[in-house]
């Protein structure tokens, strides 16, 4: 059987005096970003707006509530929701499940005219419960997806809620772990985590940790021996946002960004994604659509912190840009939003690096610096031929 996710897609729509002040219009369904909105393009900052649902699993017909909330004293003004397939392998443009219309909202798009549920006036909202029910002869997993307005130039879309389970036999891609995701803190301050008591001395970290303040980013390894040649990673990092978003491990030669081999986490709905990577300049490119090299572990997103863990070989035969661990290196860390579809969208905070080169079989315990702004040092590139991706972007 295969595997497919629905997801459900929330969009805000609110217009200008000449706008759609009233409630999508049936235009909308198909694309779910606001006609409205011309020349608005959605934030990169985390959403300050959440889903949450009254059940974490379902059966046909079963009738679920869907909230939304607004938090850390934002507002939302109108909305578009609609429920789709999730996985970007598969068809997303088919309409399922209806909604019920609550006080402030109407039903729209599909046949049946409630396939949606829009908002029917601009009015500022806190929060808003409404019904979704699920279709006779659906048993795929659910996820609710959203875009939200809070002005006419200010939209956030990919928010996403916790999974919501079918009774369909899942099925995981290999490269791809299962995620736990839970309710975000309002600033990096409250969502700062311990560091781990056994950095310098059963496992190396890199990390920017204070005695008092806490860490908001933590790269902790283990070597496997001479025996097994891989080393066991973990990336956990703040990220104050529900929503698509990736981090990544680069293995660098130097300070400076370019040419540099790179391992990334990619969060995608309900799973998060491993592939190698590779730096030319100030560009990213995969080595592989699959994790080549990379062993997935575990991932989470749980309260404003996004965790990632992978086994990586330490060398890779035939390929330079896969590095060689064995040698010591420079680590870089960065993070980012991405795509529905799983692309990295460039990074708008600076990246994390270390001041010196690390041996990744010591256990070492080195705090971060940030990268300083120079440009990728001038370097021919690796004798393995490079296969571009249209999707490329910095690490």
């Amino acid at each position: 059987m295969r595997l497919s996710f629905v997801t459900v897609i929330l969009s805000s729509l609110m217009a200008r005096t000449t706008g759609y002040s009233f409630g999508a219009v049936e235009m909308a369904c198909p694309s779910m970003f606001p006609l409205g909105h011309h020349g608005t393009a959605p934030q990169t900052v985390p959403s300050p707006f959440i889903i949450k649902v009254s059940d974490t699993s379902y059966y046909e017909k079963k009738k679920i509530t869907v909230t939304l909330e607004s938090r850390c004293n934002h507002m939302f003004k109108g909305f578009l929701i609609q429920a789709r397939r999730a996985d970007p392998r598969y068809d997303q443009t088919e309409f399922i499940g209806t909604f019920t219309p609550v006080m402030l909202t109407q039903g729209v798009c599909g046949p049946s005219g409630n396939s949606a549920l829009t908002h029917s006036n601009n009015q500022t909202k806190t929060s808003l419960d409404f019904v979704w029910q699920a279709p006779a002869g659906l048993n795929d997993h659910i996820v609710f997806r959203a875009t939200f307005v809070e002005s006419y130039s200010t939209i956030w879309v990919n928010v996403t809620s916790s999974i919501v389970t079918g009774n369909l036999q899942i099925h995981v891609p290999f490269q791809t772990t299962w995620l736990t995701r839970n309710m975000y803190p309002c600033s990096i301050k409250d969502a700062r985590f311990t560091m781990d008591p056994r950095c310098g001395d059963t496992m190396g970290c890199f990390h920017d940790c204070e005695a008092l303040g806490g860490c908001s980013v933590l790269v902790s390894w283990q070597d496997r021996g001479w025996h097994v040649p891989t080393i066991d990673f973990t990336i956990t990092t703040v990220h104050l946002g529900l929503g698509d978003k990736w981090v990544a491990l680069g293995f660098s030669e130097d300070t400076q960004m370019g040419w540099d081999s790179v391992s990334e986490c990619v969060e995608v709905g309900t799973g998060i994604f491993f592939y190698p990577s590779y730096n030319i300049g100030h560009s990213n490119i995969r080595i592989s659509q699959y994790p080549v090299g990379l062993t997935p572990v575990s991932g989470s997103d749980k309260d404003g912190i996004f965790q990632c863990s992978f086994r990586r070989k330490k060398v890779l035969s035939g390929d330079d840009r896969f590095y060689d661990l064995n040698k010591d290196f420079y680590l870089l860390v960065a993070s980012g939003r991405a795509t529905p579809e799983g692309n990295k969208i460039q990074h708008t905070w600076r990246p994390w690096i270390s001041s010196v080169t690390i041996d990744l079989q010591k256990h070492t315990s080195t705090h971060v610096n940030t990268l300083p702004e120079q440009p990728p040092r001038p370097q021919p590139h690796p004798k393995t031929k490079i296969q571009h991706s249209h999707h490329s972007v910095p690490l």
